[in-house]
């Protein structure tokens, strides 16, 4: 990676779990250029969440509704170096262009070369490539073994996720996410969540905590509901910092191929992820504490519809046993010594 100056600009991407996976290269970044100081530009639902970023001196935002022009001109004059460009858009791109950051770095495409002034190539090859590397190839590093990406929360969040859960307090809790901002391709029905609910808080004791965003909370009711006893929905009632808190509460994180699992991966809590086409090799969550679990013979593909029958089909296929044993396997694995 070349040399940086004392100000560096990041234009970060859209989706959450797509900016968890970019963590990594961020906080390599910054580790390979200690004395530089990292602004990331954010969208407004994700800023706070990068605010505990701990690789970041600043987090700027990119004011929702605000033109291009505007943003180009208030980012002219803030005296930045370089800007890594995460996201594949023309407007990604043109930003910084704007704003007269003399070097711009990131991949072609979308009609974009021309205001780069620096194109990064993909590592891998033809082989399959975790997403969070590929963000390497922007900032000019090599990936090598992707190290979990991690948030500081304050303790004044962990205080309020700690009065969310109530009496049972951290590490009594399994959380599950049932929902996924892609929508059914992404989704294990919701019964065999709460199926999955009901007999580890049999076999454990564990609360069952269902958490979702606020468009998520007719399903993550009906996962509640279907649990029972012990079981209680905060779908809507978390900001993503506070979420970010109640995953690190929880024992063990049950979850689809969303955003919500790559958070908890960034929190440190052990993950399973149920996947049905998505292909866990490139965006599968990160870190030792995962498991995942698929359908036999299911064929993975990067990009699939947000509604599509074969990926139903594939989720429908991962059976509730399956996944229960993943379940207690990683609890086996994590549990602390006595």
């Amino acid at each position: 990676m070349r040399a940086l100056g004392n100000d560096v600009l990041i234009y970060g991407v859209t989706w959450l779990g797509d900016a968890i996976m970019s963590m990594p290269a961020i906080e390599a970044a910054r580790a390979r250029s200690p004395k530089a100081r990292f602004t990331l530009l954010a969208r407004p639902d994700l800023a706070p969440l990068w605010r505990l970023q701990p690789a970041l001196a600043a987090v700027d935002v990119l004011e929702s509704g605000g033109g291009t022009w505007q943003a180009g001109r208030r980012l002219r004059g803030r005296g930045f170096s370089c800007c890594f460009i995460l996201p594949n858009s023309f407007r990604s791109a043109w930003i910084p262009f704007l704003a007269g950051i003399p070097v711009r770095r990131g991949f072609r495409g979308h009609w974009r070369s021309l205001l780069l002034t620096e194109i990064a190539v993909p590592a891998g090859g033809s082989a399959p490539l975790h997403q969070a590397a590929e963000y390497f190839s922007v900032f000019g590093l090599e990936a090598g073994r992707v190290a979990p990406p991690r948030l500081d929360i304050p303790d004044s969040l962990h205080d309020a996720a700690r009065t969310m859960l109530g009496e049972r307090g951290p590490g009594r809790w399994m959380v599950l996410l049932p929902g996924a901002a892609r929508g059914p391709a992404k989704r294990w029905p919701p019964e065999r969540f709460a199926e999955i609910g009901r007999r580890v808080r049999d076999s454990t004791g564990l609360g069952m905590a269902v958490l979702g965003s606020e468009q998520e909370q007719t399903i993550c009711a009906e996962v509640a509901d279907g649990i029972g006893n012990g079981a209680v929905s905060l779908a809507g009632q978390t900001s993503l910092p506070l979420l970010a808190a109640v995953l690190a509460a929880g024992r063990i994180v049950l979850a689809n191929d969303s955003g919500g699992m790559h958070l908890a991966t960034a929190v440190g809590t052990p993950v399973v992820a149920v996947f049905g086409l998505t292909d866990p090799r490139t965006t599968g969550p990160l870190g030792e504490t995962c498991r995942v679990v698929t359908a036999a013979g299911a064929v993975a593909s990067r990009a699939i519809p947000r509604d599509s029958a074969r990926a139903r089909a594939a989720l429908d296929a991962v059976g509730v046993d399956d996944v229960l044993e993943a379940v207690h396997s990683l609890l086996e694995a994590t549990r602390e010594p006595a």
